[in-house]
């Protein structure tokens, strides 16, 4: 928590927490800023492997990121604004295990809209936890 920059947990945090570590799938709907995301990250940086976390919403993708990033915590994100090279560097890092947290857009697991090689790259890197954003 300390690396996440923080000091406490709420109630339902903990709760939500400790469930995604004991394998239990978890739907926590609550308001903006009320912490989900550090209900989604403290497990991931407590197991090997990288997380997945899914958002239409292309801010919220490169703000977690950015704070990951500061944190010097393995980060990134693969959206349609990406170029081919970048993607592809992107990929890279997420199949060498380089890359702790993936933010994507929903379609990159659709393949009428995106390559199939792209799909490849994602359920080949196995994710240990999904999140949504």
């Amino acid at each position: 928590m300390r690396l996440l920059g923080v000091t406490q947990l709420h109630t339902h945090q903990l709760e939500v927490i400790l469930a995604a570590l004991r394998g239990k799938s978890v739907l926590l709907v609550s308001a903006t800023g009320s912490g989900k995301s550090l209900c989604f990250q403290v497990p991931v940086l407590l197991k090997r492997g990288c997380g997945f976390a899914l958002s239409p919403l292309k801010a919220f993708m490169s703000q977690q990121v950015a704070g990951l990033l500061k944190r010097k915590i393995p980060g990134t994100f693969i959206n349609g604004d990406l170029g081919p090279q970048e993607k592809k560097i992107r990929y890279q890092l997420l199949a060498d295990g380089a890359v702790k947290f993936l933010y994507c857009t929903p379609e990159r697991f659709d393949p009428s809209m995106v390559r199939l090689t792209e799909i490849d790259n994602l359920t080949r890197a196995r994710a240990i936890l999904f999140g949504s954003g």
